[in-house]
């Protein structure tokens, strides 16, 4: 059985994610005050790859990464987006480590298994470097909070442009 590395899933009753022309309706109120106890509209709910979890309610985006779960209120984010972030600490270990495995190797201090094993890890680690992975940037109150999640960017793009098309309505 294969899994999917990234599960998203949209509450039909409040969202209807299609190609037709059916308008989206969201059961809300004109007022939000945080005295009177209303429910909470379930929104939108992402699992990425690696277990972190975005859940938006009509108040709350909802963040969990591992253990550490953060909320925010809807009218205080300013931002969400995504963007590739590269490892510094891959590039730099593979940065140091190629060009003193190939000195070494010139001036007979290592044999050339050793350092060829040495040269093809540092540049797996370049590559890994380099590749980087999405990270999740939310902006609430000029404050950045930053989430990675998986590769899988089309159902990220999908799942961003739900937010922003929820985040901009500013209910």
């Amino acid at each position: 059985m294969i899994q999917q590395p990234l599960q998203l899933s949209f509450y039909s009753w409040k969202w209807s994610y299609s190609a037709s022309l059916q308008k989206d309706f969201v059961y809300t109120y004109s007022f939000q005050f945080s005295w009177i106890n209303f429910p909470e509209n379930h929104l939108l709910h992402v699992r990425f790859a690696n277990g972190n979890e975005l859940h938006l309610t009509n108040r709350y985006l909802y963040a969990r990464a591992g253990s550490v779960q953060q909320k925010w209120l809807v009218p205080q984010i300013r931002n969400i987006y995504f963007q590739r972030k590269r490892f510094i600490l891959p590039i730099l270990t593979g940065g140091i480590l190629l060009p003193f495995t190939i000195l070494a190797f010139h001036a007979h201090v290592i044999s050339a298994w050793i350092s060829g094993i040495f040269v093809l890890i540092g540049i797996m680690l370049l590559y890994y470097g380099f590749a980087g992975e999405q990270q999740l940037t939310i902006v609430a109150n000029n404050l950045s909070y930053h989430l990675f999640v998986g590769n899988d960017t089309e159902i990220l793009q999908k799942s961003v442009s739900i937010l922003h098309r929820y985040l901009t309505k500013k209910v």
